[in-house]
């Protein structure tokens, strides 16, 4: 028996012997951790909404293993911040093991708490870490935005939006038939994936030069700042009518503004769209197909059509930009596509020109005048340059004109007093949405 004992004793301390190095504990109080970030930073959140969740990489670059004694955020519970450390959602953790030359995964998410100010305002707080009596951190930061949350919701009537906290809209927001909606100046109404406005009454949107009223996506961060196809975009209902949208930026949607198709005997526009940028669009800038009238307006980066009319409806177009260049992404069609209208369409004083042979499909009662155009074929209409305008630079996105733009001076006087930046125009006017 002494002798089998003596044979066990030998195998355990031939086991603790050869036991790795990256497995044993070390007690050493210098030794420290290593993050793969040294701030953890959230973009512009809105509170109330689960947002993405960070990853962060704790390495132990030491030879031998860590008992890490204390993982917690340093506001705790009352953190908005929480932790999921070896699978556990928590606040803090004790005891975690890192094995030497090894590292885990620290996953971080935020809910924040609403709060009175319309301001974005900034939420801070820290990860501690306590190895071997050695304290570090990383920092945890973030903007918080308030909001006013729509979701699948139905606007009261004679309702008006102000500047302030953002709207944010999920699946959609409707405004109901015989009900109007007023947005003022400088407001932002934002849009979760695939949620949309539905116009079945009136929209009336009055932004200001510098104050324009903004409709875009609600994710944040510089990736998303000109990604096409993040929300649905405006639709116009056939039952809608009376709509004006004056100063105005829509980005970044499937389709900027769609109508359905309105069967009338009259020409009085159920949109007047003025003063306003469409960009970033995923198809169409414009889907037409009601009495339109459109002025001041410039659109650019559609992969779709910038306008595409499928109605009878009568649309003027004047001085307006449309620009389509494939910078950074390729363009398989016109700028303007009337092929399959009805309807009178006049448009004057602007420019379409892009990057593709063909830039207008004409159909219809269709006549562009004192413009300048980029087609292959024949246009029909009268006073055209074929010239490119030459805009101060495309590839940034500056569709002002250049001093030696043929467009300068070329137009007729049509009661557009000022261009897209509010400057006059004089007795001459330039081509498209902006005066030189």
């Amino acid at each position: 028996m002494k002798n089998i004992g003596i044979f066990f004793w030998c195998i355990l301390s031939f086991l603790v012997c050869c036991k790795k190095a990256d497995e044993k504990l070390t007690s050493d109080s210098s030794v420290k951790l290593s993050f793969s970030r040294d701030t953890i930073f959230f973009d512009t959140l809105f509170t109330s909404v689960p947002n993405i969740t960070k990853r962060l990489l704790v390495y132990n670059h030491n030879k031998n293993a860590v008992k890490v004694s204390h993982i917690s955020l340093e506001g705790l519970a009352n953190s908005p911040y929480s932790l999921i450390i070896n699978g556990k959602k928590s606040f803090s953790d004790s005891d975690v093991e890192i094995r030497g030359k090894d590292s885990i995964y620290i996953l971080i998410s935020v809910l924040l708490k609403s709060t009175d100010t319309a301001n974005a305002y900034v939420v801070s707080d820290k990860i501690l870490f306590n190895t071997n009596g050695n304290v570090q951190s990383v920092a945890l930061e973030c903007f918080a935005q308030n909001a006013n949350f729509f979701v699948n919701a139905r606007t009261a009537c004679d309702t008006t939006w102000t500047a302030g906290k953002s709207f944010v809209i999920y699946n959609n927001v409707t405004i109901p038939e015989g009900c109007k909606l007023t947005i003022e100046k400088g407001t932002k109404v934002l849009f979760h994936n695939d949620a949309s406005m539905k116009v079945e009454g009136t929209l009336i949107v009055n932004g200001e030069k510098g104050k324009e009223v903004f409709f875009g996506s609600d994710k944040r961060g510089k990736i998303y700042e000109d990604q096409p196809g993040q929300w649905a975009g405006i639709q116009f209902a056939s039952k809608s009518s009376n709509n004006r949208i004056n100063f105005s930026i829509i980005e970044n949607a499937d389709t900027g503004i769609s109508q359905e198709e309105v069967k009338d005997n009259d020409t009085i526009p159920e949109l007047v769209f003025s003063n306003s940028i469409l960009r970033n669009m995923k198809n169409e800038g414009l889907l037409l197909g009601a009495d339109t009238y459109l002025w001041n307006t410039l659109a650019y980066n559609i992969l779709g059509n910038g306008m595409l009319s499928k109605g009878g409806g009568t649309v003027y177009v004047r001085h307006s930009t449309m620009a389509g260049y494939s910078f950074s992404f390729f363009r398989d069609y016109p700028l303007l596509d009337f092929s399959k209208s009805i309807g009178k369409t006049r448009i004057e004083n602007s420019i379409i020109w892009g990057d593709k042979s063909y830039e207008v499909a004409p159909g219809g009662d269709f006549i562009v005048s004192n413009s300048i155009v980029k087609n292959f074929q024949p246009v029909p209409g009268n006073d055209l340059i074929l010239k490119d305008p030459q805009f101060k630079s495309p590839f940034r996105e500056d569709f002002h004109l250049d001093s030696l733009s043929p467009a300068i001076d070329a137009g007729i006087n049509l009661g557009i007093l000022k261009d897209l930046d509010t400057k006059s125009r004089d007795e001459k006017p330039d081509f498209g949405a902006y005066e030189r």
